[in-house]
């Protein structure tokens, strides 16, 4: 997708994503990928990828597991993923921003 057809939020998901490989985050740590029912991998590159993802959540159960736990419990599907409207999405926590 060109620049231009971004949307705001993707352009500044992608600022902080080439922020965070500038600060020596390898470019290997993203893109989330999901196996859709009809076999089909959706791809989201401004997504930590699942095992970065799964990292974070285990740090946050050693260092953090009160807030992970409000996270989990909350109404938000912060931390899972989640039924769109084409298909399951990466938790929205995986998201850079």
């Amino acid at each position: 997708m060109s620049n231009n057809k971004l949307t705001k939020k993707e352009k500044f998901d992608t600022v902080i994503k080439k922020n965070l490989i500038s600060l020596g985050i390898s470019e290997n740590a993203f893109t989330y990928s999901i196996t859709q029912k009809d076999e089909k991998i959706s791809e989201y590159s401004l997504y930590f990828n699942k095992a970065e993802f799964d990292a974070f959540v285990k740090e946050m159960e050693t260092l953090y597991l009160k807030h992970l736990l409000k996270y989990r419990d909350g109404a938000g599907s912060e931390l899972v993923e989640k039924n769109g409207r084409y298909g399951l999405t990466p938790p929205k926590m995986a998201s850079v921003a």
